[in-house]
């Protein structure tokens, strides 16, 4: 049973951490406190037999256990949740622990989804928060990383009433069938969270082609999304993506030999596409 002394102490110290100096590592006091949630962490979701009435005993008892750590642990996590971005607004030296503080209360808070009454994305808006910390650290490769994880899950998210989820054949983000189209909040969470990818691209100036390849994949599957916006959103998160595309056809031809000369065609072309469509289409970018 988590003891409210104790959860009450470690919030204590995560909020002493938001003015001190040399902070005390708080992830090994997490980890012990969360302690409990190990089993659900290291179990792989298992599809449940069609002979055992929707999962059986064993995930009658899952889902009970899941019942009690929501019961004892949800407002901690959520007090929890709501401090550490304020950690991580700029770059410290204690970072990468916080970070690891950070990922391990998503983890734990995403396996109580389940008792959670919210939308099914609730969680992967706060990931989103956990990948803008990245960025704001200047951790790029890191956001970006995390980004493409967060796609995958979304990608996986039934947006089909109880039929299961949607097969989804390649691609980068989830279908825009009909239920999630109607969400505009999450057509809003699907494209900052591209936008964010492009500018820690961008931003991180990798040399990988891959990482290029994907950002015009991005950009090619994200445009039926920006047709759910509305015109204000439409408008600012289009500008923030020409913007950072922008910077990377900068970086790739400034980079031209590390790239292959079809490619960079290929990506000056889909950016000067990408301006054509936005309020920034009379802009011209300069390559110093």
């Amino acid at each position: 049973m988590a003891s409210d002394a104790v959860q009450s102490a470690l919030l204590s110290k995560l909020e002493a951490s938001l003015t001190s100096d040399s902070p005390e590592d708080i992830h090994s006091l997490f980890s012990d406190h969360l302690r409990p949630f190990s089993d659900l962490l290291a179990a792989k979701p298992k599809k449940p037999s069609k002979h055992s009435g929707g999962g059986g005993g064993g995930h009658q008892q899952q889902q009970s256990v899941v019942r009690s750590l929501a019961k004892q642990y949800l407002s901690f996590l959520n007090r929890s949740l709501s401090l550490l971005p304020k950690l991580l607004s700029a770059p410290r030296p204690d970072q990468s622990r916080i970070f690891e503080t950070y990922g391990l209360c998503l983890d734990c808070l995403d396996s109580l989804s389940s008792q959670l009454a919210c939308k099914p994305y609730s969680v992967h808006v706060q990931r989103l928060r956990y990948v803008h910390c990245f960025e704001s650290c200047g951790l790029y490769a890191d956001a970006v990383g995390e980004g493409f994880r967060m796609l995958e899950s979304l990608r996986g998210l039934d947006f089909r009433g109880g039929s299961g989820r949607a097969k989804v054949k390649g691609g980068l983000l989830p279908p825009l069938v009909k239920k999630a189209s109607e969400d505009r909040e999450f057509a809003v969470l699907v494209v900052e969270l591209v936008v964010t990818i492009v500018k820690c691209v961008a931003m991180g100036q990798s040399k990988d082609a891959g990482d290029y390849s994907k950002v015009l994949g991005l950009v090619d599957e994200v445009q039926p999304w920006f047709g759910v916006l509305d015109a204000k959103l439409y408008d600012k998160l289009q500008r923030a993506l020409v913007t950072y595309l922008g910077k990377c056809t900068v970086f790739v031809v400034g980079e031209l030999s590390s790239f292959d000369g079809d490619f960079v065609r290929l990506f000056c072309t889909a950016t000067l596409i990408e301006y054509e469509k936005s309020s920034r289409k009379d802009e011209m970018f300069k390559v110093k």
